[in-house]
């Protein structure tokens, strides 16, 4: 993208915006932070910078949490309205100086699958879209994107249930480096027992798994019951993990319900 050819224009409406984002000659492509400009192809000759469109900002409403697509990770990191477990995956997902550029939108845009993506899968996050004022649920989007079938519609925002209660673990080489695998896991916590369980397996560039038989045997689950509620969902855990510089497949596998237990006791822990 180092093109002195490409142009970059900052509508000051969404209508402006979308009628240039229509376009197909010079295919237009949206701007945000800008961290992920170097994967964007080589036909895009125009980038919309966003900037100007009120995109920023988080808030609860309705029982929902909402966040803008041009927030920062950055202000997610830091904001009081965004549950502790998804705050310390944003710390997880790039370094400092990247997070005060990089977008929400970025991430459900462009950006590889990682602790923030898994946390939002776990929260059954609903992405808007526009024209249209699309919502659409982020297994169904992420399914989509990477498959290369995703739509063309700018991401406004993302939200999810405020009320749910949500954990974040993951394994890593150090403290600093980016996980080799992580588990986000929501739920409802009521008279210390679980209820619309929601677990995700993930890892820095790792595919995302979302766990459905074992949220099931997990379904009203207590502390006391962890240990043997593992034993049973332990032959149902799958994951397309991939071998990679952080790590192997079998490792992987192998920690997995580990991180999920610590994941569970986190969630009943944390809704006592």
């Amino acid at each position: 993208m180092s093109d002195p050819m490409i142009e970059i224009v900052k509508p000051s409406t969404m209508r402006e915006a979308l009628r240039i984002l229509a376009r197909t000659s010079p295919r237009a492509l949206p701007l945000g932070g800008g961290t992920q400009v170097s994967l964007f192809p080589t036909s895009a000759k125009v980038l919309v910078d966003l900037s100007e469109l009120a995109l920023a900002g988080i808030r609860v409403r309705g029982g929902r949490c909402e966040a803008g697509a041009m927030t920062t990770l950055a202000q997610i990191a830091a904001s009081p309205r965004i549950p502790a477990a998804l705050q310390a995956a944003v710390l997880r997902e790039t370094n400092r100086n990247l997070r005060q550029q990089a977008t929400l939108g970025g991430a459900l845009a462009v950006r590889e699958p990682g602790p923030l993506l898994a946390c939002l899968l776990a929260l059954g996050a609903e992405v808007s879209l526009e024209p249209g004022k699309v919502v659409e649920g982020l297994d169904g989007w992420l399914r989509r994107r990477l498959t290369g079938r995703k739509p063309a519609q700018l991401i406004t925002g993302a939200s999810w249930n405020s009320k749910q209660t949500l954990a974040y673990v993951d394994v890593a080489r150090a403290p600093a480096d980016r996980p080799i695998a992580c588990v986000a896991a929501a739920a409802v916590v009521k008279s210390g027992r679980l209820g619309n369980v929601r677990v995700v397996l993930g890892g820095a560039g790792q595919p995302l798994a979302l766990q459905l038989s074992p949220a099931r045997l997990m379904e009203g689950v207590a502390v006391a019951d962890l240990d043997r509620t593992m034993e049973a969902a332990g032959g149902v855990i799958r994951a397309p993990w991939v071998d990679d510089i952080r790590g192997t497949a079998e490792y992987r596998t192998a920690v997995a319900p580990i991180l999920i237990r610590r994941a569970l006791a986190h969630l009943l822990s944390a809704g006592a």
